[in-house]
């Protein structure tokens, strides 16, 4: 069986303990992680500054190949919220009835 697969999202001003602890939480259980963002390959930078370098494009990340979806908190939802590519994501993750966990803010998107 494969591993289960989950896309953790970021942008800029995200919380750094909201993402970093889920992805090296989740790392540990086994599971594969990919960091989603409205660009890929870009350098996104936490409220205190922490880079975290994003993987794949939200308008290239299909819901398909993920299990579960993460949405850290911060400042970063508010961003989140206002582009068409990770709203479109977050939905067809939902429609697909994928699991989502949202941490404080994270509920924005």
């Amino acid at each position: 069986m494969p591993a289960k697969k989950v896309a953790i999202m970021v942008d800029e001003m995200y919380q750094v303990l909201e993402v970093w602890f889920p992805y090296y939480r989740l790392k540990e259980a086994g599971l594969e992680v990919n960091f989603v963002a409205a660009e890929a390959k870009k350098e996104y930078h936490s409220k205190e500054g922490y880079p975290c370098i994003s993987e794949i494009a939200a308008a290239e990340a299909d819901a398909g190949d993920y299990d579960c979806m993460v949405v850290p908190g911060g400042f970063a939802p508010d961003f989140m919220r206002r582009n068409a590519d990770v709203i479109k994501f977050a939905n067809d993750m939902v429609n697909a009835g994928k699991v989502i966990t949202a941490i404080c803010h994270g509920g924005w998107l």
